[in-house]
């Protein structure tokens, strides 16, 4: 696969609708972060660049992906999976699959442990911070460590992704699950009340993803049969 087939794939991922800015449940906790990568996304912020952390399933990819798609009504705003892209890059060539980004007016990185310790991959990223920075772009990284406390193997590359915002996202906590819970079955036409979110956090996977999978099919049962959410109809869907 060459570079140009890759770096399109990369920007026609389709994504859930719900990865938007105004999808993105905040407690007061995520809104420094939030509003920091709202402003970079409309390219209203002071900083430039802005390095999100925090553990799986704290909203990192959701608010990366948000950011992508509302400053792609302005400028060229690619999101990239790290993961993704080095696993399928070839060895020593990550400057290839990189080459180009510079253009971009938000530049948004997911995954950056994928990469961390990857003299390779750290000297690709570093060469395109410095083309990103005269070219005047911005540049949105997110990763599960600081990058102050990353073992990163080229330290010019560490302290290029050390600058700018750092901010971390804390955990969710079961309130927070909740809370996201009802905001996304209210997006589907559906109520959904406290007890039975309750009801689902002490039975089901509490990350996301898995919780939203199964909004999913609590929707999709409840349109067929014209039903409300109720305990009742909750354990006859999921067999609870």
């Amino acid at each position: 696969m060459t570079f140009q087939a890759c770096h399109q794939l990369a920007l026609d991922l389709a994504f859930p609708d719900e990865l938007r800015l105004e999808g993105f449940y905040r407690s007061p906790q995520h809104a420094e972060a939030f509003a920091a990568v709202s402003n970079l996304a409309a390219g209203t912020a002071a900083a430039q660049n802005l390095y999100l952390w925090g553990a799986a399933g704290t909203g990192k990819t959701h608010l990366l992906v948000a950011a992508a798609r509302q400053a792609s009504e302005r400028v060229w705003a690619p999101y990239l999976d790290l993961l993704e892209l080095s696993a399928s890059t070839p060895a020593g060539a990550p400057d290839q699959w990189l080459a180009g980004l510079e253009r971009a007016g938000l530049l948004c990185l997911d995954r950056m442990e994928a990469v961390t310790g990857d003299r390779a991959w750290e000297e690709a990223l570093f060469h395109l911070y410095n083309r990103l920075q005269l070219q005047g772009g911005s540049l949105l990284m997110a990763g599960r460590q600081a990058p102050g406390a990353s073992a990163w193997a080229l330290p010019d590359w560490g302290s290029r992704a050390n600058w700018g915002l750092v901010l971390q996202l804390p955990s969710l906590q079961d309130a927070d699950r909740l809370a996201i819970l009802q905001m996304r079955a209210r997006a589907r036409g559906l109520e959904l009340p406290r007890e039975v979110g309750e009801f689902l956090l002490q039975r089901c996977p509490r990350d996301i993803q898995s919780l939203n999978r199964m909004l999913d099919q609590l929707d999709r049962a409840a349109l067929a049969a014209s039903r409300r959410l109720t305990i009742p109809f909750v354990r006859s869907v999921l067999r609870f």
